[in-house]
């Protein structure tokens, strides 16, 4: 029997993004439902199950919980009530002006992205020739979805692993901190210096890597 990871992406992200996150030997699909209807029938030939999520994708990965139990969760900048921290009237001027001029909105949300602005340059260069191709629909989507998303606050007893930035814009240190605080054998890294896209900011792969396939 395998072992799988299951990504769940961020608003505006693309599959690259997340390859380096995978050990060698593990299978791996990425989840762009946001509702977590027939993920059991994606699992249920693999012994091992992890989930990862970034930002958006956090909620989704805690959400699908309900669905199916990982044998390990990794969160990346993860919260349970994203308008906690960015207001509900940004996100609807996000939908209109991706209507207007889509290139420039995701831009302007990615350079809230960094907390080093040659990080945001470095980004925009390597991935934004392909985020740009993400359909209007689908960005749109997923803003009225981080709208109205609320995740209930519980107890959860799963091997996790969390990762925030103290210097993030996006999704505050204290909302991650939250989240963490409600998962049983868990534990917590939080960067300095460091933006909402961590993985591009600071090199924590290997540490992911590492906590995935520690037995």
């Amino acid at each position: 029997m395998k072992n799988l990871i299951i990504f769940f992406k961020g608003f505006a992200s693309i599959q690259e993004m997340y390859t380096g996150f995978i050990p060698q030997g593990y299978d791996y699909v990425f989840y762009d439902e946001l509702e977590s209807k027939n993920i059991k029938n994606i699992v249920k030939n693999y012994k091992t199950i992890i989930f990862l999520g970034w930002s958006l994708g956090s909620l989704l990965a805690i959400k699908s919980i309900n669905e199916i139990k990982p044998n390990k969760l990794v969160l990346i900048s993860p919260t349970f009530n994203f308008t906690e921290n960015f207001s509900k009237q940004i996100l609807e001027k996000m939908q209109k002006n991706i209507l207007k001029n889509k290139e420039l909105t995701l831009k302007q949300f990615f350079k809230n992205c960094f907390f080093y602005k040659e990080n945001y340059k470095k980004f925009i260069e390597k991935y934004f020739n392909n985020i740009k191709k993400i359909e209007e629909k689908k960005l749109i989507k997923e803003l009225e979805y981080l709208k109205n998303i609320k995740i209930k606050e519980e107890k959860f007893n799963i091997e996790s692993l969390i990762i925030y930035s103290n210097k993030d814009k996006i999704i505050f240190k204290e909302s991650s901190i939250k989240v963490f605080n409600n998962f049983f054998n868990s534990k917590k890294i939080e960067i300095d210096n460091c933006g909402h896209i961590i993985f591009f900011e600071k090199d924590i792969y290997e540490i992911v890597r590492s906590f995935i396939i520690d037995k």
